[in-house]
């Protein structure tokens, strides 16, 4: 394997629970690991290359700025998860 995600996934199915969990908590932890794939890391990585990444002078101030506004958004469906648990799942 050679994907982050992938080898995250096989890594937790291979230790089983609490990483893997079964039923619907499964499809559950694969919900929130997709959505934090294609959501908040696209997001958090315009910050991050405008920020930090990049050379000084190849950084774009408004990109970075988007960026941190698009990821504080998607931030903000975690916390409405999050609202009455403790747990995603």
């Amino acid at each position: 394997l050679f994907e982050s995600l992938a080898i995250n996934l096989h890594l937790a199915r291979k230790a089983g629970a609490p990483l893997s969990p079964e039923g619907d908590d499964a499809s559950r932890a694969l919900q929130w690991t997709l959505w934090a794939a294609t959501e908040a890391e696209p997001a958090a990585m315009q910050w991050a290359y405008n920020t930090y990444i990049r050379p000084p002078e190849e950084r774009d101030a408004g990109q970075a700025a988007a960026g941190a506004a698009a990821l504080a958004g998607r931030l903000q469906v975690v916390e409405g998860q999050l609202a009455n648990r403790p747990h995603l799942l």
